[in-house]
């Protein structure tokens, strides 16, 4: 069966594929600082929409491979297995080929550095790992764990997880969730429920990889310590329970599979009781254990307090003081879901510094003169967190951001139109100046929109309509990025879509914004 899948190309050319594939789909996106595809890249879009490795190419790979792998000369793979489009043939030969040598010689180019473009260095890690996974060779399972951070933090991280969670001792490791192997899987367990959800990976994957088993595994092995991984996995788990009748509508058109889905929905349903008792008051156990951590376990910590929409401003606040975050972009992402005036005292004095750099060091021992990537993206974030803790001192601030032609600027407008304007007039005026840049128009619409007016509901309401499937699918997902929830009932219509891709895209954004108004976990 030929499953289409859309995917939007760099440099925002999208087009409409078909993958051979089903079990994986293209992500939705790529990287906006890579306009053209390398080589590489062109190559696999071609694989992954159903086309073919060059069989003659494939045959010659094998017998070179066969004569080497026979006079035990599997070391010079380093030299042999050189990055370019010879890669994947070479890899499919090894694959093909089997046994635990050519296993090794694959395992061992995990360990390079294959390319500068982390697009490409994501497909080299996909062919590896989609290579010995076919080889069915359970002992690769190890070193392609070892290496689930960096491949997942790439472009392409939900196809390397796709891989391994179908690796048949892959439910093994989460009999045991708090040791190395087993938080490694707990990583890739997530990306791929993300995947699946977010639509960057095929629904059937879920039956495939026995997704359902997994999690029900997970829920009798797990902790009675709060760990942020197992948690989120759980928070995860929940979002495709409440997601089942959609997903079974992408799987009416196979039955077998829907019925295959049903089963493996029944193991995720009988663990869900676990589930719910282990997330029970997490957030406040997640808070008090942020002060005791530092590096990695951090940033789970620090993730996991964002997707649970937890308050945990007091000790956010107090750690940003004392510079005592690694990454401080993610701790002032967590403040957009303080409740306390604290977390607004913190915000409303750290933008206000993005504007007067020399004012004050209050915020770590970092200058505010800095410029690197790192502070940008602090700063974007602080920026972001603004638009939850309405005052008219957080309206002024960031209209004077958006008078200035710095990144900040997009960031301001997105931030505008989040509650009712003390002063009305200039931030629609603000708006619909920025609506005349081609850069930020469709934040500045959004933003207008999500203060009522009609001009602007109305366009994005004809954007829905239109008969460009891209468009409808750019569309729905500005209106989750910029919360324009005015449109909801024109999304509820959309969900019974002709199209399964755009049915399923505006049930998920509907989900979204659902647990946006009512928390994760209700």
């Amino acid at each position: 069966m030929i499953v289409p899948i859309l995917l939007a190309g760099l440099g925002g050319v999208s087009l409409l594929c078909y993958a051979r594939r089903e079990r994986l789909a293209l992500p939705k996106s790529f990287l906006p600082s890579a306009p053209v595809p390398s080589p590489v890249s062109r190559q696999h879009l071609h694989l992954y929409k159903g086309g073919e490795l060059n069989a003659v190419a494939v045959e010659a790979a094998k017998s070179h491979w066969r004569e080497k792998l026979d006079r035990g000369n599997s070391h010079i793979a380093d030299v042999a297995l050189r990055p370019g489009l010879q890669f994947v043939i070479q890899v499919r030969a090894l694959a093909e080929l089997g046994g635990s040598e050519a296993a090794k010689v694959l395992e061992r180019q995990l360990g390079r550095d294959l390319s500068d473009d982390p697009i490409e260095q994501s497909w080299y890690w996909i062919d590896l790992a989609q290579g010995l996974r076919e080889m069915s060779h359970v002992k690769s399972l190890p070193s392609l764990l070892q290496h689930v951070d960096k491949a997942l933090e790439l472009p392409l991280g939900h196809l390397y997880a796709a891989e391994l969670v179908s690796f048949p001792a892959f439910q093994e490791h989460l009999n045991n969730p708090l040791s190395s192997h087993g938080q490694a899987c707990l990583r890739v367990l997530h990306a791929t429920l993300t995947g699946i959800r977010q639509g960057y990976l095929s629904a059937s994957l879920y039956v495939e990889a026995q997704l359902g088993e997994a999690l029900h595994t997970l829920s009798e092995a797990c902790p009675d310590s709060v760990d942020p991984l197992v948690a989120r996995v759980f928070l995860e788990s929940l979002r495709i329970l409440r997601r089942n009748d959609h997903i079974l509508q992408i799987l009416r058109e196979d039955p077998s599979k829907a019925q295959a889905y049903r089963w493996q929905s029944a193991y995720l349903k009988s663990a869900e009781p676990i589930i719910r008792e282990y997330l029970h008051e997490i957030e406040l156990d997640l808070g008090r254990n942020l002060a005791l951590t530092r590096g990695r376990e951090q940033s789970d910590l620090l993730k996991a307090i964002y997707d649970f929409h937890t308050d945990s401003s007091e000790i956010i606040v107090q750690l940003l003081q004392k510079d005592m975050i690694a990454d401080r972009s993610l701790g002032f992402a967590c403040l957009q879901h303080g409740k306390t005036t604290r977390a607004t005292s913190a915000l409303l004095y750290y933008t206000r510094t993005i504007l007067n750099p020399k004012r004050s060091f209050w915020f770590g021992v970092h200058s505010f003169l800095e410029t690197s990537k790192a502070r940008v993206n602090e700063n974007l974030a602080a920026i972001k967190a603004l638009r939850a803790h309405p005052s008219m001192e957080a309206e002024t601030i960031l209209l004077q951001l958006t008078h200035t032609d710095s990144v900040y600027r997009p960031a301001a407008l997105a931030s505008l139109g989040w509650w009712e304007p003390i002063h009305r007039k200039p931030v629609i005026e603000t708006l619909r100046r920025g609506m005349d840049d081609l850069a930020t128009r469709d934040i500045c619409l959004c933003a207008l929109a999500r203060l009522g007016e009609l001009a602007a509901i109305s366009e994005l309401q004809n954007r829905l309509i239109d008969s460009n499937a891209e468009m409808i699918h750019q569309t729905i997902d500005l209106l989750m990025d910029e919360g324009v929830t005015y449109l909801w009932p024109d999304l509820d219509t959309l969900t019974e879509h002709d199209d399964t891709a755009v049915s399923s895209h505006a049930w998920e954004v509907i989900e979204r914004m659902r647990e946006n108004f009512l928390g994760p976990l209700d």
